[in-house]
């Protein structure tokens, strides 16, 4: 039987007489993107929780408008692809991180929050030009990297979710079970065929798979992406569900396959290196543990087995192996670098132990608590604009880095986090509701005149940064005139009945 203790206490300070003004910061990104990551799609990606998403109606429609006012244009004619940004005409890209991918997934996203036809419409018009666009579009369709060419797709072909052929593998099944139509499913079985085809057998009597991240480019052959990302983490379990949806096994095999081979790639550590021939060993989401190991939980969830669950408990252990108290979880295995964001930083790392805190020992569970609350005392910064608290955050502890409001780096990020996580966090005896104001507030007064977002930002002038001591783990209380942090110790007590 299981007893929770919740010991819980209140610090409470005035708001301190004396603000500070808003430093000017060096190296700002200040493009407007379009994408998921860095851009307008990743911020209304988190304003689509159906808890927050009829309050930013106004804001959802300046992204939703921005993002089709820059798609690409050929003679005056506008198509559903895009180019990095307004601003940055570098080619069309089609994955999740710049392009058409990332588009698709928030509006998806958006349709599911609102059932407004009008999201899904464009999703599904925007898939079938990333279709048209695709070499080998009737048998197995793959995309370039970036291209030139709005009919043709040529390029380096990747395999990843967040460039290459999974990601929109991914988006088609999404589409195919919002509408049953099976020309999704058709389409995802044919990039299947194709990531199939580039896999290849590492080792028969283990069973396991590898698909490289680059396809056919000379020198590249056998170099293996093992992050979630860009490698056969994130593939595994996308094909997986297609094995599910189609009843085809052999997706299924190489779905496993590619599970086996993260098994024995693991490091005595319980960590990974990013890729076979690098000796880098990451914690975060995008590059590092945290993200494989979510990628073996979808696995193992999707194929309804447990072969993962010694490499996960194993990739946990090295997780808070390189956990530093009033710092997080270090970037790389033994540096003293640290991150914030979403695919890079702490924020990463604390959604997938959330997504897996039934595997978390009572220590981790517990040091996880206090890492989430210490982070939003002391990463989250507030202050007062027009009387009204906003809340931001730079893209790593770093005094002196910028303020970024991506998705991936930054506050969107935040918000999806506090939003998709609020019952698990509430349980944790974090209360978020003050904190999701005051960031929806920053996103409202960021979207700058010309109707969008800029990954970085300067605040304006008139802005004020309370006083915080870190030292003390303060965080604002919003709305009201006092400063309090509600820490929560929470402890397992085990005990049998004899």
């Amino acid at each position: 039987m299981r007893y929770f203790i919740v010991l819980g206490f209140l610090i409470v300070a005035t708001i301190p007489a004396t603000t500070s003004q808003i430093p000017d910061l060096p190296e700002i990104d200040q493009n407007a993107y379009v994408g998921l990551d860095w851009g307008t799609a990743g911020i209304l990606y988190a304003f689509s929780h159906p808890s927050v998403v009829n309050q930013s109606k106004q804001l959802i429609e300046f992204g939703f408008n921005f993002i089709l006012n820059n798609s690409y244009s050929i003679e005056n004619t506008k198509i559903l692809a895009w180019e990095k940004g307004p601003e940055l005409k570098t080619g069309i890209y089609p994955g999740r991180k710049y392009g058409a991918v990332g588009i698709i997934e928030s509006f998806l996203s958006l349709y599911n929050s609102t059932r407004k036809a009008i999201y899904l419409e464009v999703a599904e018009e925007t898939f079938r030009v990333l279709m048209n666009q695709a070499v080998e579009n009737t048998t197995q369709p793959h995309w370039g990297y970036v291209y030139h060419d709005v009919n043709s797709a040529e390029g380096i072909s990747l395999t990843g979710l967040e460039f290459g052929a999974s990601g929109v593998l991914d988006m088609a099944m999404k589409i195919y079970e919002i509408t049953e139509d099976n020309y999704y499913l058709d389409s995802a079985t044919k990039i299947g065929n194709w990531l199939v085809l580039n896999s290849k057998q590492k080792d028969r009597e283990a069973e396991e798979f590898s698909i490289p991240w680059y396809s056919s480019v000379p020198g590249f052959a056998d170099v293996e992406i093992f992050e979630y990302n860009r490698g056969i983490a994130g593939i595994a379990p996308v094909l997986a569900k297609l094995g599910i949806l189609t009843g085809n096994s052999t997706f299924s095999t190489v779905a496993m396959g590619l599970g086996n081979r993260l098994i024995s790639m693991q490091l005595k550590n319980g960590g990974w290196t990013n890729q076979n021939d690098t000796t880098f060993v990451m914690t975060n989401f995008a590059q590092g543990a945290a993200g494989i190991i979510y990628g073996l939980h979808r696995l193992g969830l999707t194929m309804k087995t447990e072969k993962f669950d010694d490499a996960i408990s194993n990739g946990l252990d090295f997780i808070f192996s390189n956990f530093q108290k009033g710092k997080g979880f270090r970037v790389f295995e033994n540096e003293q670098i640290f991150r914030n964001g979403l695919y890079n930083g702490n924020l990463g790392i604390f959604m997938v132990l959330l997504e897996l805190m039934d595997r978390l020992s009572p220590t981790q569970e517990s040091i996880l608590t206090e890492a989430l609350a210490d982070y939003l005392a002391t990463q989250l910064l507030y202050g007062e604009f027009e009387n009204q608290i906003f809340a931001i955050m730079r893209f790593s502890p770093s005094q002196n880095d910028p303020y970024d409001i991506s998705f991936a780096d930054g506050l969107a990020g935040v918000l999806w986090l506090l939003l998709s996580k609020k019952e698990t966090l509430k349980s944790l005896g974090i209360d978020t509701e003050d904190t999701i104001d005051a960031i929806l507030y920053t996103l409202k007064f960021a979207l700058d005149q010309d109707g969008m977002w800029k990954r970085q930002i300067q605040l304006p002038q008139r802005a004020k940064l309370f006083s915080q001591t870190t030292s003390e783990r303060v965080i604002l209380q919003i709305g009201v005139t006092f400063l309090a942090l509600l820490v929560i110790v929470r402890r397992k007590y085990h005990s049998s009945i004899l």
